[in-house]
């Protein structure tokens, strides 16, 4: 009996607990979403916290209220974290504190690099290496290119900012798929897309768990080709909050009648193909010109030259020809007698 009241104590107080989620990736991270008027609920305000941590230094840290639009973050559209942190705390009843960072052109070794997540745990947490953080990570844009789709380069550098993780405590990793760019092709995405997912092998416990598949989400849901729209952003905090609340090792379709690949590029192999062509015609075109007037020009300079010398022959003057020189030899002249 007293097991069962020490354990059900403990659940309660793991369900208190309040939530520290760390949001990590690219522009789809970024206040890039479609511009519009959002607010946190008012009532909530008090309960759920925005860590401004632009960069690595500490000492311009400090907790806010969110909004439609984070600050200290790139992009001058919106971002939809703060409606997911309400859409939690909700559900809780439980403070939330939001922590975002994004790097919108970085690729996994700018994030190995990167020592952001270190420098908000020493801010948050000093010296503590128990608390329970949750990572969302949405990164995977760039990362489709050589070298990270050989060798298990991506999933090897991953792992080792995972590893740090576990180190400062109890961080849980939730993977999205987020490899959509209008500038990828569609095996290169796929390849990333395998990486994704087999992370979430890694354990067997839920400390890396499936996220939302945001790849999923395409041209109904976005604009200017890849951020996203409205719908869009309203899909995705769906699909987060179902994630954090029913763990899993598979990553989350928000839309199952949406495209699973986007099949709008700005540029694809064919659209290259045919975009080079079409740049090399008046290149082609005009060195084409060029060479051919250089042609005639030298052929009709050299017929030139060949008639003007010829009629210079016909028009010269008689040769003067000299006498021939004396010799001995011939006889001399017969002398009159």
């Amino acid at each position: 009996m007293f097991k069962i009241l020490l354990l059900f104590s403990f659940l309660i107080y793991v369900s208190s607990e309040p939530l520290y989620l760390m949001v990590l990736g690219g522009y789809n991270v970024a206040n890039t979403g479609e511009p519009y008027n959002y607010q946190v609920n008012s009532i909530s305000n008090n309960f759920i916290k925005y860590l401004y941590a632009p960069d690595t230094n500490i000492s311009n840290y400090y907790w806010t209220n969110p909004s439609n639009n984070l600050i200290g973050l790139y992009g001058d559209g919106t971002s939809y974290w703060a409606q997911l942190t309400e859409l939690i705390y909700n559900h809780t009843q439980e403070n939330v504190y939001l922590m975002v960072h994004s790097l919108p052109y970085g690729d996994i070794d700018d994030w190995v690099k990167d020592r952001w997540i270190e420098s908000v745990h020493q801010f948050v947490f000093g010296n503590k290496s128990y608390p329970n953080v949750v990572i969302l990570w949405i990164e995977g844009e760039n990362d489709n290119n050589f070298p990270f789709n050989i060798f298990n380069y991506y999933r090897t550098k991953w792992l080792s900012i995972y590893k740090r993780t576990q180190q400062l405590g109890n961080y849980s990793w939730a993977i999205a798929s987020s490899t959509y760019s209008p500038y990828n092709y569609f095996y290169d995405e796929q390849i990333t897309r395998s990486y994704l997912n087999d992370l979430l092998s890694i354990t067997s416990n839920l400390s890396i768990f499936g996220g939302v598949n945001s790849d999923t989400l395409c041209q109904e849901y976005r604009y200017k080709y890849k951020y996203f729209n409205h719908i869009g952003q309203l899909q995705l905090v769906n699909a987060w909050f179902n994630s954090l609340f029913n763990r899993s090792k598979e990553i989350i379709n928000p839309n199952k009648e949406s495209d699973y690949y986007c099949n709008m590029r700005i540029l694809s192999r064919l659209g290259f193909v045919i975009m080079t062509f079409i740049i090399l015609i008046p290149i082609i075109a005009v060195g084409g010109c060029i060479y051919y007037m250089c042609v005639i020009s030298s052929r009709y300079n050299r017929q030139y030259t060949v008639v003007i010398n010829h009629d210079l022959e016909q028009q010269a003057p008689p040769k003067y020809e000299l006498p021939p020189k004396y010799t001995e030899n011939e006889p001399l002249l017969a002398q009159s007698v």
